[in-house]
């Protein structure tokens, strides 16, 4: 399991829009995966896009996001059809 720092947690539980500005290898992706994953679990009808410069940073977040989901709900991940896939993932 993730275990969050404080500046972490402070984002993750930042209910309005929020940017991210920090040096390199501090976790920035992995709160943004956390934040990411919590928003998709509390809202699932909705569409989540993970957007950035390039598709190997974007998967490498979805794949982040993935494992967190995985820690926190194992079991709502899709299977089979509706199995993740580097462009779609399906909670159930």
């Amino acid at each position: 399991m993730l275990v969050l720092d404080e500046w972490q947690k402070e984002f993750i539980n930042t209910d309005s829009d929020k940017i991210l500005v920090s040096g390199r290898q501090t976790g920035k992706s992995e709160a943004a995966a956390y934040d990411n994953a919590k928003y998709a679990l509390d809202h699932r009808d909705s569409t989540c896009l993970i957007v950035s410069r390039t598709e190997r940073q974007a998967n490498e977040l979805l794949i982040k996001v993935l494992n967190v989901l995985h820690d926190l709900q194992p079991k709502e991940i899709s299977k089979g059809k509706d199995k993740p896939i580097t462009n779609r993932v399906k909670l159930k």
